[in-house]
């Protein structure tokens, strides 16, 4: 599973990128402390995000309480003004749960698709929406590790394709100070995705994923500032300096593309 969830007495949940580890203990302020995003949430969404828990437990072998154990389910009222909705997906059912969230955003965004993700891997049809969003007039900006990258062949093998979403007006960005974790997806103005899942293939069919979706101007006005504040810690790639790659690593970013079914 690559879920992170927190439940706390059945009243406040925690989702997003952070896992438990000293990377997660800073604020990105050097590569041995990670960019990330994570959040607290209370109200009627946090019964949702422990069905998600339960989930995975009672697949571990144990028995889930029901809803009627007040101490895992207390009352709970709703709490500020966001809408929300969870989405979770895992191999072994409902396995195109996050896929289909993230073609759904694609495919209905209007003016902007502004994208965080620790790892960039989109599969051919993703790959072709991201193009056809752009080819529309959809103002398509992707943010995803640089050079501090735990799992280099993944930016190999997505450097591979690069050339061709350039060409067609997608801005790439590749985030310098640290590893950059941040999951997050801004549609328009109309909604924003955080959680657990990346734009690659692991996350739309290989791993357990969960993600909430956030509705209204105010969440994607929050998270826009957010991503443009990191986006001045970024390398915009051009076609250009993409082309420019010598023959070797050319090479490299090719052999790394024929697994990128698994990345």
């Amino acid at each position: 599973t690559h879920r992170k969830l927190l439940i706390v007495d059945g009243i406040i949940g925690f989702t997003g990128g952070v896992g438990v580890a000293d990377e997660w203990t800073g604020h990105a302020q050097d590569r041995h402390h990670w960019r990330d995003n994570h959040y607290r949430f209370k109200g009627p969404i946090v019964r949702e995000m422990q069905s998600i828990f339960f989930e995975n437990w009672e697949r571990c072998g144990h028995t889930a309480p029901t809803e009627t154990d007040t101490r895992y389910y207390p009352g709970i009222s709703p709490a500020g003004n966001a809408v929300t909705a969870s989405f979770f997906s895992s191999p072994y059912h409902n396995d195109r749960e996050i896929l289909d969230l993230f073609q759904s955003a694609i495919t209905t965004a209007n003016d902007r698709l502004w994208i965080a993700t620790a790892y960039f891997m989109p599969g051919e049809k993703v790959l072709q929406n991201l193009l056809d969003a752009s080819k529309r007039g959809v103002e398509v900006k992707v943010l995803m590790c640089g050079k501090h990258i735990d799992e280099a062949v993944v930016r190999r093998a997505s450097r591979a394709f690069w050339g061709e979403m350039l060409e067609a007006g997608i801005e790439l960005y590749e985030y310098e100070s640290t590893l950059m974790h941040v999951k997050m997806l801004i549609v328009d103005d109309e909604w924003v995705s955080v959680g657990s899942a990346n734009l690659d293939a692991r996350s739309c069919r290989l791993n357990e994923e969960a993600v909430i979706n956030l509705y209204g101007k105010e969440f994607t006005d929050q998270h826009a500032t957010v991503f443009e504040t990191d986006l001045k810690s970024a390398r915009r790639v051009t076609f250009e300096t993409w082309n420019q790659r010598s023959w070797w690593t050319k090479l490299k970013d090719a052999l790394s593309s024929l697994f990128r079914s698994q990345l």
